[in-house]
Order: structure tokens, then C-alpha cells, then sequence
């Protein structure tokens, strides 16, 4: 099996480790010569060194809570804070939790038991909100801090899996592989320039905008009507579901939880046409959309 064929397996595989995966996909970039993938794949193996370095995707837009003492013992838990009396320098540290951790240390979380996670501000921003949100009754802003609920980090694996399984089923739909992507400069282009586009997130990330509605419970295992009306009310055309219809026909037995060649080539097509436009759908959610229906039709 070809490194593109595992990586991609991997990702539609849901008992496969991340960050086993992004070791997979260390060694494709170096047959790439791709140092954009390179340094991707090392900074979700080891970590971001700084926040500045972060992508989007790890940055989570939270509400701040706090906890206030007063007289007599008196205390209030869980209290919603407005930071709008904050300065622009700081508010965007209190409005914003930067996940810089590993994807290893991401999966530790998602192990656990734990439904949601508490980042505590430090003293210095806790005394500067406590003089910003005046209380009645002497109450004392004591402790500030961001509840992360759980699916908040599966939303960031999630994206992670999402940006390397779209570029590995550019690859394949174009039929490469390191072997025969070209020489030099032509070569790096092609890298750069499919790297640019499904996985860092730039101009030509998002395409139209429009939302996907999620499978949830939507399609039944082994029920390829319910497959085929999921993606048809996401905007999947006729010729397509009629090409996926007879890719499922002819692969009735998948290898372990991925999909047959003709499958995985049919989303390879679907990413390339929500990228091109062709398919008017946001590439970064369709790609994950049309996984997850897969999945769950063939009982994943």
C-alpha cells in the first residue's frame, strides 16, 4: 500500500492515532521535498512554540466566567464577564484560548472522562478585569477563567484529519505520487500550491460559504437511499451520486473501516471540485460532511 493510500486510511479510520498519522505524513513531505508540510506536521507533532505561529483552527473563542467573594462569606461561581472594559492589547488574550499543545496532548484530553477543561487567567489579567466589572453588594472578582467544553478539541483534531485528508485526496485525484510529480520548480509549485489550498488555510480555503448540513443520523447503515438523499439535500449532483452510487455497488466489502479505491477516488473528485468551485460547497467543512456519511453507511 502506497504511504498516500495509508495516510489517507488512517484519516477515514476513527481507532487510527493522530499523531501516528502526522508521522506518516512527516515522511510524505520529506519524498516532497515539501517544507511547508514539513514544518506543519512537526509543529502538530511537538507543539506550536508560539502563539503567533498558531493557525486559525486552534484558536477558540470563549466567554469568560468568574467566581467573586464578598462580605460574610459570600460568593458567586460561574459568573458571566464582560471584557469590553479591557484595553485592545489585552482583551484579545482574554476573549481567545491559543491551543498550542501537541496533537498528542490533544488526544490525552479527548481520552478522558472530562466533559470540559478550565484555563484560569493569570493574576495580572484578573486584576486588571476586576477593575473593569464593578459588582454591587462589595463583591470581588476572586478567580477569572475559559470553560473549553470537550468538543471544542475534537472540533480541532477534527480539522487537523480534515486539512491532510484533503491534501492527500488532491494528490490522488490528480493521480501523483512522489514519484512522478515532476522536477524542480514545477514540482514545488504543485506542492506549495495544493498545500496553500487545503491545509494552511489561504485565500482559496473557503469557497463559497455555504452550510453544510451534518449527517448526524441522517443516513442508516447499509441504507444507500439514505446515503444518496443526505448528499443530495448538501447539494451533490446527479452524475456524481450516480458515480458513488455504482462505486459503493461495485466494493461491497471494504478493507477494515476505510474505503475501496473507488470510493476514496470518488472523494478525491468531490474535494477537487468543492476547491475548483465546481461543487458549491466550503471545502473546509464538505470534505469532513461526505467522511462522516460514509462512515456512518458503512457502520463506522
Amino acid at each position: 500500500m502506497s504511504l498516500l493510500n495509508e495516510i489517507c486510511n488512517d484519516l477515514t479510520n476513527e481507532s487510527a492515532g493522530l499523531p501516528n498519522t502526522l508521522r506518516k505524513a512527516l515522511m510524505l513531505a520529506y519524498e516532497l521535498q515539501s517544507q511547508e508540510l514539513k514544518d506543519w506536521a512537526t509543529c502538530e507533532l511537538y507543539g506550536y512554540r508560539t502563539a503567533d505561529l498558531t493557525p486559525d483552527y486552534r484558536r477558540l473563542n470563549l466567554p469568560v466566567f468568574g467566581t467573586f467573594h464578598g462580605p460574610f462569606q459570600g460568593k458567586m461561581t460561574k459568573v458571566p464577564i464582560s471584557t469590553n472594559g479591557l484595553h485592545e492589547s489585552v482583551k484579545g488574550y482574554a476573549d481567545t484560548l491559543v491551543f498550542t499543545e501537541s496533537v498528542a496532548a490533544l488526544e490525552s484530553m479527548l481520552s478522558s472522562h472530562h466533559e470540559a477543561f478550565y484555563r484560569t487567567f493569570n493574576p495580572e489579567l484578573t486584576k486588571l478585569l476586576r477593575n473593569s466589572v464593578p459588582m454591587t453588594g462589595d463583591m470581588v472578582l476572586f478567580e477569572a477563567y475559559h470553560q473549553i467544553p470537550r468538543y471544542l478539541f475534537a472540533r480541532i483534531a477534527d480539522s487537523v484529519k480534515t486539512r491532510l485528508l484533503i491534501f492527500v485526496l488532491g494528490w490522488q485525484e490528480k493521480n501523483m505520487t512522489p514519484g512522478n510529480t515532476g522536477n524542480g520548480n514545477a514540482k514545488h509549485y504543485m506542492v506549495r500550491n495544493i498545500f496553500n489550498t487545503t491545509i494552511s488555510g489561504g485565500n482559496n480555503i473557503i469557497v463559497t460559504g455555504e452550510v453544510v448540513r451534518q449527517s448526524h443520523n441522517l443516513v442508516q447503515n447499509g441504507n444507500i437511499d439514505s446515503l444518496l438523499e443526505h448528499l443530495r439535500s448538501n447539494g451533490v449532483g446527479e452524475d456524481d451520486l450516480r458515480d458513488l452510487n455504482n462505486a459503493v455497488v461495485s466494493e461491497p466489502n471494504v478493507p477494515g473501516n476505510g474505503f475501496g479505491p473507488k470510493v476514496t477516488a470518488w472523494l478525491g473528485k468531490m474535494t477537487t471540485k468543492a476547491i475548483s468551485g465546481a461543487w458549491q460547497a466550503s471545502v473546509s467543512d464538505a470534505p469532513a460532511m461526505l467522511v462522516k456519511a460514509l462512515q456512518q453507511f458503512y457502520g463506522g
